[in-house]
């Protein structure tokens, strides 16, 4: 079987972006299929991985993380939140074609439901939920070549993230 790209985050505590030791360790460690940002004071690791299967890009990128710097823990895969504004920017649609595609005002229905709901009524989608919606029904972004994970995937890898011991 060959390799597909996956595209996921993880959230990793114990891993200081800021700090050059600790990048150095990481990237020589091989994650340079990963970029790193702070996220409120916790690293947030936004991969594109190549593997033969979701769970072993997934399996293999926590691995990697938490041995390249022995104080990082990863936390959760982050779910990728986004409202109608931060979909329309990734498809390359507008607000209003997004909106309507989830309200099915416009397009085939059967949007996914939104996640949650924040704020004074903003919608929230896992991306992992509407990008298969949306390349089922010919909508994707044209340079959006990677994979997602499967939600199953993110929820089991998180409830199983969230059992472990602490450090």
């Amino acid at each position: 079987m060959g390799e597909t790209q996956y595209t996921f985050a993880l959230l990793i505590a114990g891993l200081d972006v800021e700090d050059d030791a600790h990048c150095a360790a990481y990237f020589a460690a091989g994650l340079e299929d990963s970029v790193l940002e702070d996220r409120d004071g916790l690293a947030l690791a936004t991969f594109l991985r190549s593997a033969t299967s979701p769970g072993a890009a997934l399996r293999s990128a926590i691995e990697h993380v938490e041995r390249a710097v022995p104080t990082a823990r990863v936390l959760r895969v982050d779910d990728q939140l986004m409202n109608v504004h931060d979909l329309a920017d990734r498809v390359g649609r507008t607000a209003e074609s997004v909106r309507l595609l989830a309200t099915a005002g416009r397009g085939p229905g059967g949007f996914p439901p939104p996640v949650g709901v924040v704020g004074k009524g903003v919608r929230l989608w896992r991306w992992a939920d509407v990008r298969p919606w949306l390349e089922r029904h010919g909508m994707t972004a044209p340079d959006d070549v990677a994979s997602t994970l499967p939600p199953t995937l993110i929820d089991a890898t998180n409830l199983e993230l969230g059992q472990r011991s602490p450090a």
